[in-house]
């Protein structure tokens, strides 16, 4: 576990320099904004963004079809059969990319429990909405979801 543990001392020093001027809530934002940089980042280069971008139009192409099709349900397995398969295939060419940009998620994510475990960031709510899960993936899903809009991320 100890390799995983290898960015904790940067991670904690600026974390520490923020803490005298941010609440613990303020902190996590900012290192969920920080993770969903990179990770978006990180997927934009390892991704084939061309190839995704094929696939999503050759599925709408093949859905459209397949909705404004009006024959026998036997005679529409070979649309479905094209529609799932660009699918699967964009499944396939994004999951390399995707699971290598997470990897500095995994490291933030280690270092954050250990840090942030057992702080109650949220005053309010129950318990389980109290501590540092809830607020940081909800942030990292909204500046993630932001961020892959305005760079306009496949």
């Amino acid at each position: 576990m100890e390799f995983l543990d290898f960015p904790a001392p940067f991670l904690a020093a600026v974390d520490g320099g923020m803490a005298s001027v941010l609440p613990a809530l303020a902190r996590l934002a900012l290192w969920a904004l920080l993770a969903s940089i990179i990770t978006m980042e990180l997927y934009r280069l390892l991704s084939p963004q061309k190839k995704i971008a094929e696939l999503k139009a050759r599925f709408a192409e093949r859905k459209q079809a397949l909705d404004s099709f009006d024959g026998d349900f036997e005679e529409a397995w070979p649309m479905m059969r094209g529609m799932l398969g660009a699918a699967f295939m964009r499944v396939g060419i994004v999951l390399p990319g995707t699971l290598l940009a997470a990897v500095p998620l995994l490291l933030l994510l280690i270092w954050v429990d250990g840090a942030y475990g057992r702080v109650e960031v949220l005053p309010f709510g129950p318990d389980w909405a109290r501590g540092w899960e809830i607020s940081f993936i909800a942030a990292m899903i909204i500046f993630s979801l932001i961020y892959k809009h305005v760079r306009r991320i496949q």
